[in-house]
């Protein structure tokens, strides 16, 4: 997947702020839309700049092990802040 790093300055500062907030909210179950409120994106600006906190090794989503396979697919992941040093820096 190629990404459009050409990010405004507004966009900028929005997506510091996202990724301070990520780092805050680490070990709970994520919310897209409380994560982009508290941001002031949309949530599916939200999920898409998520999206390139993983594929940067940044943050991992760990998904519930249920025995049941419905509920492993309908519970929210939690988010983990891989580096521990950016994660203390917010």
């Amino acid at each position: 997947m190629i990404y459009n790093f050409n990010f405004r300055r507004e966009k900028r500062r929005e997506f510091e702020t996202f990724v301070r907030l990520c780092a805050l909210r680490t070990g709970q179950v994520i919310n897209y839309h409380d994560l982009g409120r508290d941001a002031m994106v949309s949530s599916a600006t939200a999920k898409e700049w998520l999206s390139l906190l993983k594929d940067g090794f940044l943050v991992k989503l760990v998904y519930p092990y249920h025995t049941n396979r419905t509920k492993r697919m309908t519970k929210s992941p939690k988010l983990y802040f891989l580096d521990a040093g950016a994660c203390c820096m917010a």
